[in-house]
């Protein structure tokens, strides 16, 4: 999420735990389940859609960067072997049309590349015993096709993918503008009797709403980031599949509640004070919390539940 989306997906969190601990006041109106049910299913919706948006793509790119080349090699060695069979046939014509340096074909686009290797595999598919003397084997030929039909489903796969995490981000500004245009807004009118009846609630209700944006660094564009709820005087511990490298990056950001400690999962190895509304996004090792073990702990010293938003790098 950008800081922008994290910090208003902060309030969202803020106000799920302000449901929790006046679950007693509210029950008065049967409506604030509903809307608590509604926030709950645009928190998770949002979710969703932040590990679309963030997945990464790079695998996909590198096998299609390999198939490519794979099909390059192939298609210039299938030209060459035409070129000469058509010398030798006098099929000035047909020599012309697959007349194809490397350069030509590295440079190609794909569209490009794929109409023509399509081209050279249909003139050689039917010759294609005859291209042996020119070292053109029909194995050769075969494999034109098949890598071209490889390269042109990477080519879609790889598209639907980019196309999938776009339309995850874009999706993520309409889940945003419901929460804070229209559920929210409906919280705000049937929260207002408590303004005369239970001020103490409804300016905790208040506190909850506002966003806080003064951090300006808060977006985890780039981290695998999980919501972690650690109850009052406990902890959770956080998996991070494996011992990190001092240069692994970490993000954590605590949401309401009192400061939030990360302990080391080792006693005395070190302790991170994670401050409610400030981001820490940076080097493991500025932690300087105890890199030997696969995990670490959330500790809640506060007797009432926060939020931890914490994550690795992707």
């Amino acid at each position: 999420m950008t800081s922008y989306q994290e910090d208003r997906f902060d309030t969202l969190l803020k106000v799920d735990l302000f449901f929790s601990r006046n679950a007693a006041a509210l029950s008065i109106n049967p409506i604030f389940a509903d809307v608590d049910a509604e926030l709950d299913a645009l928190r998770s919706e949002i979710f969703a859609n932040d590990v679309m948006a963030i997945r990464d793509l790079t695998g996909f790119t590198v096998v299609k960067a390999e198939k490519r080349k794979e099909l390059e090699d192939k298609f210039f060695l299938v030209c060459s072997g035409l070129r000469g069979h058509f010398a030798g046939t006098g099929e000035k014509q047909k020599a012309e049309q697959i007349d194809h340096s490397k350069s030509h074909i590295i440079t190609s686009s794909e569209d490009l590349l794929n109409s023509e290797a399509e081209l050279a595999w249909m003139f050689a598919n039917p010759i294609k015993t005859l291209l042996v003397p020119n070292q053109v084997t029909d194995t050769d030929v075969d494999a034109l096709q098949t890598l071209r039909q490889d390269f042109l489903a990477m080519r879609h796969i790889n598209r639907a993918e980019e196309g999938a995490g776009k339309a995850a981000r874009e999706k993520m500004v309409v889940l945003f503008e419901t929460g804070f245009n229209t559920i929210l807004i409906r919280l705000d009118e049937l929260m207002m009797p408590f303004a005369s009846t239970n001020p103490g609630l409804y300016s905790e209700y208040q506190t909850a709403r506002a966003i806080d944006d003064s951090g300006g660094n808060s977006g985890s564009e780039g981290f695998d980031v999980q919501t972690v709820t650690v109850p009052g005087n406990g902890t959770v511990t956080f998996p991070i599949g494996g011992p990190p490298a001092p240069d692994d990056e970490f993000y954590i950001r605590a949401i309401d509640g009192s400061p939030t400690p990360v302990a080391a999962c080792t006693p005395g190895a070190g302790t991170f004070l994670a401050q409610r509304g400030e981001t820490f996004k940076g080097l493991v090792s500025g932690l300087g919390i105890d890199l030997n073990q696969p995990y670490v702990n959330v500790t809640n010293p506060s007797p009432d539940a926060v939020i931890v938003r914490v994550g690795t790098k992707i």
